[in-house]
C-alpha cells in the first residue's frame, strides 16, 4: 500500500473508533409501524430477553483489542479498496443467493451508496456482535424489510423464506413457504392486518430466544471466520489444572501412562549404570539405555494390534479397569516412543563409533546390528510417514494400509538385530500371534451382498446377508474385502445394523480411493436391472467403546456426520431392548451434528421409527446442522420452524418430530443441563472428528463426566 493509501486508512480508522458512540443502528421512523408512529413511543414487550441489557445510546464496553479486531476483519473482508460491496459481502456470508448480500449490505450501508465503508463497518458490526437483544432485532428486521416502509408484508416473508430455506439446502417448496408463513403470522401479528410490525416481531422473537440467539455467533464466523471476535477471551485451565481432570477423567490411562513412565525410566537408569560399570563411554551408555526401552515398547506394541484379544478383554470383568477404550492413542504413543528412542540409540551408536573407529561407516556395514539397525530405522520412517494423519485423511488409505504391513519385517529384524528382544517381545507376539491366526480362520467368512445403495450425500447404504457364525453386538466394526474391487484390501467400517436384524448394513462415505470406487460401483449397478451377484468377505467383528453403552443408566450418545453409524446400531438395539425389558439404560441423549441437511437422509427413516415406537422419555433426540443459517436474514424463517415445532409439525429437514438446531451445540451449556437433571452417573460416548473430540474432551473433564471415544 501507498503511503498515500496508508494515510487514508489511518483517517478511516480513526474516525471510525472516534464514533464508536455512535455505534448501532439508531431506531428510525421506518422501524415503528404506522399504528404507533403517531404517539412516538413503541411499547416494548416485558418479557424481552436480554443478551446484554437493552441499548441505551451509550457507547458499548468495547476495549482496544477489540476494535482492533474489528478493524483488521475488515481489512479483511474489504480488501485493498477498503469497501465492501455485494460481491465481497456475498462470498464472505457465503451464501448463494446475492439478494441476501444485498439485504445486509443494505443494514450497514448508511450512507445508501451501495458500499460499506470502514467507517459504517465498526460502527454497525460490535452491535450486531455484542449488541442487546433488541440492536440484534432491529437489524434482522431491517434486512428482512424490503422495501424499507416499516412492516413485513406476506410477499416480503413468503421471499425471505424461500431464500432462508434454499441457502439451507432444502427445495422451498410452496405448501412448506405457505405453511411456515401463516403460522409465523398467524403467531404474531396481533392485530390482524396482515403485516408483520416491529413491536409484533419484537414480541415474538421474546418467546423464541433461541432464534435470537444464534445471531451473534452467525454474524461472527463471516465477520471474523477465525473465531477472535466470538471466542471468550478468558484464560484456559493451566498445565496443572488439566493434569488433575485428566487423572480425574481417565484414571485407568493415567496410572497406565505412570508406570509405562516409570518401567521406561526404570530400564533406561539400570542400561546406563550396568555399561558404566564397566567402562563404557556415555554415549555407549545412551545407546544401551534407549535399547532397553525399545525392547520394552516393541513388545507392548505388539499387544495392541491384537484386536480380537482386545474385544474378548473387554468383555472380561476382571480386565475392565483397563484403558481397553485407548487401545489405538495408546499404539500411536508407542508408536511415537519406539521411533524417539531408535533415533536417540542410533546416533549415539554412530556418534560413539566415529569417535572410537576411524572407518566407522565399514565397520557398522560389516556388522549384523549395523545392517539391521539401518533397515530398522528404513522401515520404521516409511511406518512413521504413512501413518501420519494428513495421509490417512487424503484419501489414499491404501498407503497406510500396505505401509503399516512392514510390521511383519520390522518385528523380524528387531529379532536379528538384539540379542535379548525376544525374551521382552516373544509372549506378546505369540499372542498377536495367535490372534491373527484366529483372524485369518474367521475371515474367510463369505457374505452375499443384498444391496447396494448410493445416497446423494455420497454414502453408500451396503446390505450384506450375516454369515451363521456371525456374532456381533451394537457399536462393533468389523473389516471388509471386496474381490470386485479390490482382491487384497481389507477396509474397516462400523456395523450400522442392531444385532436383533437378519441383515448386516454397512453406511460408507465416500473419502478415499476404495470408499469412493465402491459409492461408483453402487451408481452402476443402480442402473442395471439385473445386476450380477457380488459377495463379500468379513474380518471381525471387534469390540469398541460402545459396549459399556448398555451398562451405563443414562448414556450420552455425541456422533458427528457418518460417526453416527456405531450409535444407529445402539439406538436401533436400545428400542428392541426396551420392549424386553433387556437393557439397564434408563435415558439416552443422541446428539447428532451435519453440516448439511442432505447428510440426514442415512438415518432419518431409523431415527423416526425410534420416535415412533421408544417408550416415552427413553431417548431424546437433539439435531444439529453445523453449516445451517442462523444469521440475521434467516431470523424469521427459524422463529416460523419454532413456533412450527412448538405445534407438532414435522422438522422442515429431517421429517422428525425433534427439531434442527443451527449450528453446533454449546456443549458446556448442554452437558451441564443433563448431568444436573439426572438421577444418576452420566456417560458419554462419542465418535466424531478430532477437533470436535478435543472440545467434548475438554468439557466432559470440566464436568467430570466419564468419556468413552470411538477410535479407528
Amino acid at each position: 500500500m501507498t503511503a498515500r493509501g496508508d494515510r487514508t486508512a489511518n483517517k478511516e480508522r480513526a474516525e471510525a473508533t472516534s464514533d464508536i458512540s455512535e455505534l448501532g443502528v439508531e431506531r428510525t421512523q421506518s422501524d415503528v409501524a404506522p399504528r404507533h408512529r403517531a404517539s412516538g413511543v413503541v411499547p416494548r414487550p416485558a418479557s424481552l430477553p436480554p443478551s446484554i441489557p437493552p441499548s441505551s445510546g451509550a457507547p458499548l464496553p468495547l476495549d482496544a483489542k477489540l476494535l482492533d479486531l474489528i478493524h483488521q476483519a475488515f481489512a479483511e473482508l474489504a480488501g485493498p479498496d477498503s469497501v465492501l460491496d455485494t460481491k465481497k459481502l456475498k462470498r464472505s456470508l457465503d451464501v448463494k443467493s446475492a439478494f441476501i448480500a444485498e439485504r445486509v449490505l443494505a443494514v450497514f450501508d448508511k450512507n445508501r451508496d451501495g458500499l460499506v465503508s470502514r467507517v459504517e463497518f465498526v460502527r454497525g458490526a460490535p452491535r450486531l456482535l455484542f449488541g442487546s437483544t433488541l440492536d440484534k432485532l432491529r437489524f434482522s428486521f431491517r434486512v428482512h424489510d424490503l422495501n424499507a416502509d416499516g412492516v413485513i408484508d406476506a410477499g416480503e416473508l413468503t421471499r425471505m423464506l424461500e431464500l432462508g430455506l434454499s441457502e439451507d439446502g432444502v427445495p422451498a417448496r410452496a405448501d412448506v413457504v405457505r405453511r411456515l408463513g401463516e403460522l409465523l403470522l398467524g403467531a404474531a401479528d396481533a392485530n390482524q392486518d396482515g403485516l408483520l410490525s416491529f413491536t409484533e416481531f419484537e414480541s415474538i422473537a421474546a418467546l423464541h430466544p433461541e432464534a435470537t440467539a444464534l445471531i451473534s455467533r452467525s454474524e461472527a464466523g463471516w465477520i471474523a471466520p477465525h473465531g477472535e471476535l466470538s471466542a471468550r477471551r478468558e484464560a484456559g485451565p493451566g498445565l496443572a489444572e488439566r493434569f488433575v481432570r485428566f487423572v480425574d477423567n481417565h484414571p485407568a490411562l493415567a496410572v497406565t501412562i505412570l508406570l509405562w513412565a516409570a518401567v521406561n525410566v526404570g530400564l533406561f537408569v539400570d542400561a546406563v549404570l550396568k555399561y558404566r560399570a564397566i567402562g563404557e563411554s556415555a554415549l555407549v551408555q545412551l545407546a544401551r539405555g534407549s535399547g532397553a526401552c525399545i525392547n520394552l515398547n516393541g513388545a507392548l506394541i505388539a499387544l495392541t494390534m491384537a484386536r480380537r484379544t482386545l474385544t474378548w478383554a473387554r468383555r472380561a470383568p476382571f480386565l475392565r479397569r483397563l484403558p481397553l477404550d485407548d487401545s489405538v492413542a495408546i499404539h500411536r504413543g508407542l508408536g511415537i516412543a519406539l521411533l524417539v528412542f531408535a533415533l536417540v540409540h542410533s546416533a549415539a551408536h554412530c556418534a560413539n563409533y566415529a569417535v572410537t573407529t576411524p572407518s566407522f561407516r565399514a565397520t557398522l556395514g560389516a556388522s549384523t546390528p549395523g545392517k539391521t539397525g539401518a533397515l530398522l530405522l528404513l522401515v520404521f520412517g516409511v511406518m512413521a510417514v504413512f501413518s501420519r494423519q494428513k495421509v490417512r485423511a487424503s484419501g489414499r488409505f491404501e498407503l497406510f494400509h500396505f505401509s503399516h504391513l512392514l510390521y511383519v519385517p520390522w518385528f523380524a529384524l528387531a529379532l536379528a538385530h538384539g540379542a535379548a528382544f525376544w525374551k521382552w517381545a516373544g509372549v506378546p507376539l505369540a499372542v498377536f500371534a495367535v490372534d491373527r491366526l484366529r483372524r485369518l480362520s474367521r475371515s474367510g467368512e463369505r457374505a452375499k451382498i443384498h444391496g447396494m445403495e448410493p445416497l446423494a450425500s455420497g454414502v453408500t447404504l451396503l446390505t450384506l446377508a450375516k454369515p451363521p457364525e456371525f456374532a456381533h453386538r451394537a457399536g462393533n466394526y468389523l473389516y471388509l474385502k471386496l474381490p470386485a474391487l479390490a482382491p487384497h484390501e481389507w477396509h474397516p467400517f462400523t456395523i450400522s445394523s442392531a444385532p436383533e436384524k437378519p441383515d448386516l448394513t454397512l453406511h460408507v462415505r465416500s473419502l478415499g480411493n476404495f470408499t469412493s470406487a465402491l459409492y461408483e460401483l453402487a451408481r452402476a449397478r443402480s442402473r442395471d436391472t439385473s445386476p450380477p451377484a457380488l459377495d463379500a468377505y468379513l474380518d471381525g467383528p471387534f469390540g469398541t467403546a460402545s459396549d459399556r453403552i448398555f451398562e451405563s443408566r443414562h448414556a450420552v450418545l455425541i456422533a458427528a456426520g457418518i460417526g453416527v453409524t456405531p450409535f444407529a446400531s445402539v439406538l436401533e438395539s436400545i428400542v428392541l431392548r426396551s420392549q424386553t425389558g433387556g437393557s439397564a439404560l434408563r435415558k439416552v441423549d443422541f446428539f447428532w451434528l451435519n453440516r448439511d441437511a442432505v447428510s440426514f437422509e442415512w438415518f432419518a427413516k431409523l431415527l423416526a421409527s425410534i420416535e415412533r415406537s421408544a417408550p416415552r422419555g427413553l431417548v431424546e433426540i437433539r439435531i444439529f446442522m453445523t453449516g445451517g443459517r442462523g444469521d440475521i436474514s434467516s431470523t424469521l424463517l427459524n422463529l416460523a420452524r419454532e413456533i412450527a415445532h412448538d405445534l407438532g409439525d414435522p422438522d422442515v429437514f429431517t421429517g422428525l418430530g425433534a427439531m434442527t438446531r443451527m449450528g453446533a451445540p454449546d456443549f458446556r451449556a448442554e452437558l451441564s443441563a443433563i448431568a444436573a437433571a439426572s438421577d444418576g452417573e452420566v456417560n458419554v460416548f462419542f465418535c466424531g472428528p478430532p477437533g470436535l473430540a478435543r472440545s467434548v474432551r475438554s468439557v466432559c473433564a470440566e464436568l467430570e463426566l466419564p468419556l468413552h471415544q470411538e477410535q479407528f
